[in-house]
């Protein structure tokens, strides 16, 4: 193996794949089961909006319509993914319409978003404690 093979496998992202019929998993790969931290057994045949974080339900909800009434072929989106211990995940959705076992579905795969996310949200938290502090100086003033 050369080196810049071992490299890539090291820092290659953790690929989910999935499968939605009317709402639900009806298939994960072993990926998205350890992304997830629940196994395949506790996904398959759940609702797909208990794994999503609240505000972004609207978005995915929306995101999985389009496709299925043809709007759309195929989509790429990030939105907030709630893991079986309640943290908080970053996801990169890819997917697309698709027929599996003569229905309508969606197939598509997630790659967790790790360094990007987290200094956006460090870059807010600071801008928020910023603000929060000239608000709360200039307050003292008055």
């Amino acid at each position: 193996m050369k080196i810049w093979e071992a490299h890539s496998a090291e820092t290659e992202p953790i690929k989910g794949i999935y499968i939605i019929q009317e709402g639900k998993f009806v298939y994960v790969n072993q990926q998205l089961t350890h992304l997830a931290g629940y196994t395949r057994e506790e996904l398959i045949g759940t609702d797909v909006c208990q794994y999503i974080h609240p505000k972004d339900i609207p978005l995915v909800q929306e995101n999985i319509l389009k496709r299925l009434i043809g709007e759309i072929k195929g989509i790429y989106y990030q939105y907030r993914g709630v893991r079986k211990d309640k943290s908080i995940i970053y996801f990169c959705a890819l997917s697309s319409k698709s027929i599996y076992k003569g229905k309508p579905a969606i197939i598509g795969s997630l790659i967790e978003m790790k360094e990007q996310r987290i200094v956006e949200e460090d870059v807010q938290n600071y801008d928020i404690k910023n603000i929060n502090k000239t608000v709360e100086m200039g307050s003292s003033v008055v």
